[in-house]
């Protein structure tokens, strides 16, 4: 009986041995696939600390209240009994003249705060980079909503665009009126309230004036329901440039009288005098 007894006190240490190692070793993988590497999050946050969780067997990212197309250069993965922590930079992506797509670094730190119960980590570990970034820019293309791709990722030193031809603001989203401007019988929202921004203390300290261009989707009642930082600068600005667009109200876009959802770009700036 005690023979039998150590016989299985020495399979169960062997076994935890074994899932140890297979944790250390998940562990080792998911830094060497993410540490020095360009990622681009499902979620488009562009907010400085993103939270996630493993729920039910899945992964679920918190919904930002602002997004911005770019990618994040990882700097470390820590992995906790219960969390995984991932710290980076940001960088937005934008095209150029001609069209291709860039990288240029913005200077705003992001961490990513992921929280997985310690039974569940070795499971959550082998499909956590899937599941929170995407597999390829062409399909973070793709998941851009199809109202905001013109401008995103926003052209850098683009022509000014041609007049488009004149559609009814009835046809908006049809066939009717791809490449045109949904204009007559809309009238756009009017802002009603606006709030200036705070400077970022990092902007302050390196004296850094220019502006963020915030694009914003309203609904049939001038509420806020989507931000998109469309041109950012850097230095913390854009998450300021944010907080302040998110105080602004409006009174609703109408098409012929009826109140409709639409979108438009802010323009906040940021002066040091």
């Amino acid at each position: 009986m005690k023979r039998m007894l150590a016989l299985w006190l020495l399979l169960g240490t062997t076994a935890a041995t074994t899932c140890a190692q297979t944790l250390e070793n998940l562990k080792a993988d998911l830094q060497t696939s993410l540490v020095k590497k360009q990622v681009i999050l499902r979620s488009f946050s562009a907010e400085p600390v993103v939270h996630a969780s493993w729920s039910g067997g899945a992964f679920t990212i918190e919904r930002p209240h602002w997004h911005m197309f770019g990618a994040i250069q990882v700097n470390s993965v820590k992995v906790k009994d219960r969390q995984v922590v991932i710290e980076g930079d940001r960088n937005a992506m934008f095209r150029d003249k001609n069209g291709k797509l860039g990288l240029y670094p913005v200077g705003d730190p992001i961490q990513i705060v992921i929280d997985i119960p310690k039974t569940n980590m070795d499971k959550a570990l082998t499909i956590l980079k899937e599941s929170l970034f995407f597999p390829t820019l062409d399909d973070a293309l793709a998941a851009v909503p199809k109202k905001l791709q013109k401008g995103i990722p926003p052209q850098l030193d683009a022509k000014p665009e041609k007049p488009l031809p004149k559609c009814d603001c009835a046809d908006d989203g049809t066939d009717a009126c791809i490449d045109h401007a949904a204009t007559n019988g809309f009238v756009s929202p009017k802002l009603i309230r606006a709030v200036d921004p705070w400077y970022s203390e990092p902007a302050r300290r390196a004296h850094i004036s220019g502006g963020v261009q915030v694009e914003i989707s309203l609904d049939g009642s001038g509420k806020i329901i989507d931000m998109w930082i469309a041109k950012p600068i850097g230095y913390g600005l854009e998450t300021q440039a944010a907080l302040a667009v998110r105080q602004y109200t409006f009174s609703p876009a109408t098409c012929h009288s009826k109140p409709v959802s639409t979108t438009l770009f802010i323009d906040v700036n940021f002066e040091i005098h």
